[in-house]
């Protein structure tokens, strides 16, 4: 649904997808690779690049030597570089049979004693967003979705979500809240009534997009993209959001074709550019009100 959701930017975008387009090309390196934020071949950026040009309707599925030579060095990943080479390796060459149970094993070490999966492999409690992490790699491993828990443990009062159980209510976040409505909404469980609201008090209608938390002034990419998200799972109405957010969006693109992450980040990059495709995508289900 992330996939189909991002390709909706085209709505917006219209000949100027070609910029964006421009952009993503141009930032692969030799192997196939794409760099992180410091020019080094991330396969983390990777996946969001190949995402990208998923949602731009641009992605060959070629041979990547960098993700090939990845597929052999699991036992250096944590859940996160995991996830992203299973969705890297099924948008390039096809893995191999061993190669997918390899790492449909190592994803599946993530998992912690509460049925979550935690970033880390060994640990007693996963995270929401470990958990959607690890959905996301056993999706593009062709894996079916495994029971989830409901994250009760990490669910606040106010409807937001923590990352860890038992932190404070205070210490709930955009990105956590998201990951466990997306991990809800795929296992068909209830999403607290609270969090809709929560997640729309978080809205900056001055500038337009999401802060990540309530003691964050300003918003950033990620956090809009994955709010927006969260909130189009629910089945809230994206209108009022959508004029100030496609002029917050508008400003933080590079002339590259770029995205950078937020008003004071001069640097666009591949993953706050996959951010701005989801966002988009997200408003691109909304009617004009024009």
């Amino acid at each position: 649904y992330l996939a189909v959701t991002a390709a909706r930017a085209t709505r917006f975008l219209g000949p100027a997808a070609a910029d964006v387009l421009n952009f993503i090309r141009a930032q692969q390196l030799p192997g196939g690779g794409y760099p992180d934020r410091g020019g080094q071949p991330d396969i983390y950026y990777t996946q969001f690049a190949l995402q990208s040009l998923v949602a731009l309707d641009a992605h060959q599925p070629l041979p990547a030597p960098f993700v090939e030579q990845t597929l052999h060095d699991l036992a250096q990943l944590d859940l996160v570089h995991s996830a992203s080479l299973a969705i890297a390796a099924a948008l390039t060459a096809p893995a191999t049979a061993p190669q997918r149970q390899a790492l449909l094993r190592h994803i599946e070490s993530f998992r912690a004693a509460d049925g979550a999966w935690a970033t880390l492999p060994g640990a007693d409690f996963g995270s929401p967003y470990g958990t959607f992490l690890a959905i996301q790699g056993l999706e593009a491993l062709g894996h079916p979705t495994p029971s989830l828990p409901d994250f009760t443990g990490f669910a606040c009062s106010h409807g937001g979500y923590v990352n860890q159980p038992g932190s404070p209510e205070t210490s709930a976040t955009v990105t956590a809240t998201a990951a466990a409505v997306a991990c809800l909404w795929t296992a068909h469980r209830e999403i607290p009534s609270a969090t809709a609201p929560w997640l729309t008090d978080l809205f900056a209608l001055h500038i337009g997009g999401f802060r990540v938390a309530p003691n964050i002034a300003v918003p950033d990419l990620l956090s809009t993209a994955v709010a927006l998200f969260a909130l189009d799972l629910i089945g809230a109405d994206l209108t009022p959001f959508r004029e100030p957010t496609l002029s917050l969006i508008e400003s933080l693109w590079d002339d590259s074709g770029g995205f950078c992450g937020h008003p004071v980040d001069p640097k666009p990059d591949l993953e706050y550019t996959w951010y701005a495709l989801l966002a988009l995508g997200c408003l691109g289900g909304v009617p004009s009100a024009q």
